[in-house]
């Protein structure tokens, strides 16, 4: 009897003990799998930055930039969300989808740089790329 109660605990200890979150137990997505970005260009000549963000990550409006040979290029961005982050404080954020456009036509090699978070273990990402 002895033997079946004990059996009977650890059955009970491991059914109902929480699982692990896919989020929790998954290591971080490369930066180019987490933060997908396409770059177009536009009717007027100018370029537009496309991101598709990973389910569990976001990105920082105010961290987005674009630059060309060491001079920094203007570029417009959508409001994001806000969102009072536990690094930067009170920012605009976006989850899912972002985008960014460059207001002067450019041409040739451009770094795009961005920063963004991996919500689940607040890992912080940063691009340089193009």
């Amino acid at each position: 009897m002895k033997t079946i109660l004990i059996a009977l605990a650890a059955f009970l200890s491991v059914s109902f003990a929480p699982a692990p979150t896919s989020a929790q137990t998954a290591r971080p997505l490369p930066v180019e799998e987490a933060f997908t970005l396409e770059v177009s260009r536009t009717q007027d000549g100018t370029l537009a930055l496309n991101w598709q963000i990973a389910e569990g990550y976001y990105l920082y409006r105010d961290h987005i930039g674009a630059s060309q040979d060491g001079a920094e290029l203007p570029l417009e961005t959508s409001p994001g969300i806000r969102k009072d982050d536990p690094t930067f404080g009170l920012s605009e954020v976006y989850y899912d989808a972002a985008s960014a456009h460059l207001t002067e036509q450019v041409f040739g090699t451009f770094d795009v740089t961005f920063q963004a978070v991996r919500m689940a273990a607040s890992a912080t990402h940063r691009k340089t790329g193009r």
